[in-house]
């Protein structure tokens, strides 16, 4: 993860540091001090990160408390946090809206299937979106078949109609 962040971000690119879950990592019911543990761990290995990713299928969006605890730990480092739509009940933007954190929802995860036409789709949905409120923010993994059809969709002219712009930028935009 280290190394493929580090040519991520030499080659221009915002990089997201996926926060682990489970017994090794951010889970619901975790005491604070293992959640700082982890999320230094976690920053450590990707280093030059812009923002912290829970797992689609992460506790944080379920968790208050567990949400709060990433949160004061974001204070001091300085990154965002991205979280997933759908994802429970808890307002993860609201409470980092509280504390200063910057924050967004990743409305789509554009490799769920991992094919070029299924991602082309995913994207084209998220251009949709992002007409309709104004932006997206979707979640790519950094698999060949993924970057490479990023960019045959950006080229194709598909992504003519929106505004591509990193992931902070749009976390630390005021509310239009």
């Amino acid at each position: 993860a280290a190394k493929a962040g580090e040519s991520f971000r030499n080659g221009g690119s915002e990089v997201g540091a996926v926060l682990p879950s489970g017994a090794a990592g951010v889970a619901a019911g975790a005491e604070p001090s293992a959640v700082e543990a982890s999320l230094a761990q976690v920053l450590a290995t990707v280093s030059r990160a812009s923002a912290v990713v829970d797992k689609v299928d992460g506790d944080l969006a379920r968790d208050a408390a567990l949400a709060r605890s990433v949160l004061s730990g974001l204070q001091t480092t300085g990154h965002g946090l991205l979280t997933h739509a759908g994802r429970g009940l808890t307002s993860v933007d609201r409470l980092a809206a509280n504390v200063g954190v910057p924050s967004g929802t990743i409305v789509r995860v554009i490799d769920e299937r991992p094919d070029p036409k299924s991602i082309s789709l995913a994207l084209d949905r998220a251009a949709l979106e992002a007409r309709k409120s104004g932006s997206a923010i979707v979640f790519g993994h950094s698999r060949p078949e993924t970057v490479q059809s990023f960019f045959q969709w950006v080229f194709s002219g598909a992504a003519a109609q929106v505004d591509l712009a990193p992931v902070s930028a749009v976390i630390t935009a005021p509310p239009s």
